[in-house]
């Protein structure tokens, strides 16, 4: 190409650019697309990972197959989830799924009234030594 032909062969290009750009813009990798769980506009060569990480998909609990929002899981997990594990807040040593834990908690009273009667006793024999 001569340096003379070099405007005609920027006009082709051009043309050819213009003709095509409808076609580029549906599969262009930087052209955004809007997340189907959160709505933002993400490029395109980036959604798959944004999606194995948005904060709006919906996931699967692990413990009790609920769905929620990937945001939601970790306070499903602590404060919800039916089918969590817990461990007896009267320190009587069980283990008992959040589900049972009421009925864990109704079952026990006397035991557990025993634990609290036992430990202040301790508080207030600690309190005394040291005066």
């Amino acid at each position: 190409m001569f340096i003379g032909d070099f405007p005609s062969h920027f006009e082709e290009m051009w043309q050819n650019t213009k003709k095509n750009l409808p076609k580029h813009k549906e599969s262009c990798d930087y052209r955004p697309v809007e997340c189907e769980h959160c709505h933002l506009d993400i490029q395109a060569k980036k959604l798959q990972d944004h999606q194995t990480k948005c904060q709006s998909a919906p996931i699967s609990c692990g413990q009790c197959g609920e769905t929620l929002r990937r945001g939601d899981m970790a306070y499903h997990i602590q404060k919800q989830c039916a089918e969590q594990l817990l461990v007896c807040p009267y320190n009587c040593n069980a283990k008992i799924l959040r589900k049972e834990l009421e009925a864990h908690l109704c079952d026990n009273v006397v035991d557990h009234l025993e634990e609290i009667r036992q430990r202040f006793t301790k508080i207030i024999k600690d309190m005394q030594n040291e005066h």
